[in-house]
């Protein structure tokens, strides 16, 4: 689990977060930050969490304070991210879809499609979390750019996707070895070894606009 999130959030300037919905009848949710490169510390609360049927989640991005000295998810706060991400929901009226055939589900249609081969594709529990991962973290408006422009050539291959989730630099997947509120298991159903070379994939993606 430190491999996969340390793997997608990557070492730069900032602090990540793992966060969880309220538990026990706790007000906010609980989050535990950090700028540890080796991610040491998230191993524990990650553990707890994770045990819990309400979801736990950790930030694609880093963050900086605001101006009080205090971490907070938020666009505003982000400082760079170097994946991108697609939250695809289950259900069969939400399966991807191909003009000339319809694809048994949407893990395969990612596949087969022509954007570029994702690096993990993630049961969130009722769909798909899919990741690319380059190699090199971007300013959040070059980000944001980019993750716009993937999104909407997603789209047109027929992709269903949470559209809230594409482009927002404050977005939070949820972390593999967790669980779904519905007690399903979140986990790595597909992963390719090797980071995706970041000039390549936006030339790539401004080539298929």
């Amino acid at each position: 689990m430190l491999k996969f999130i340390e793997r997608v959030v990557g070492v730069s300037d900032g602090a990540m977060v793992i966060t969880s919905p309220p538990h026990h009848g706790a007000k906010g949710w609980l989050e535990v930050w950090s700028d540890d490169s080796g991610f040491l510390n998230m191993l524990e609360p990650t553990a707890r969490f994770g045990k819990q049927e309400l979801g736990t989640y950790f930030s694609l991005g880093r963050f900086g304070t605001d101006d009080s000295g205090k971490h907070r998810r938020r666009q505003s706060q982000c400082k760079s991210l170097k994946s991108f991400w697609f939250d695809i929901d289950a259900g069969a009226d939400k399966f991807a879809r191909h003009p000339d055939h319809a694809y048994e589900s949407q893990e395969e249609a990612v596949v087969a499609s022509t954007i570029p081969k994702p690096t993990y594709i993630v049961s969130s529990g009722e769909g798909l979390h899919v990741l690319w991962v380059t190699d090199t973290h971007m300013p959040v408006a070059e980000w944001k750019e980019a993750a716009n422009k993937f999104g909407a050539v997603a789209k047109d291959f027929g992709l269903k996707l949470d559209e809230g989730c594409i482009s927002n630099a404050a977005g939070a997947p949820r972390v593999p070895g967790s669980l779904h509120k519905s007690g399903r298991p979140v986990e790595i159903l597909r992963e390719d070894p090797a980071d995706i070379n970041a000039a390549e994939f936006l030339e790539k993606i401004d080539f298929i606009i």
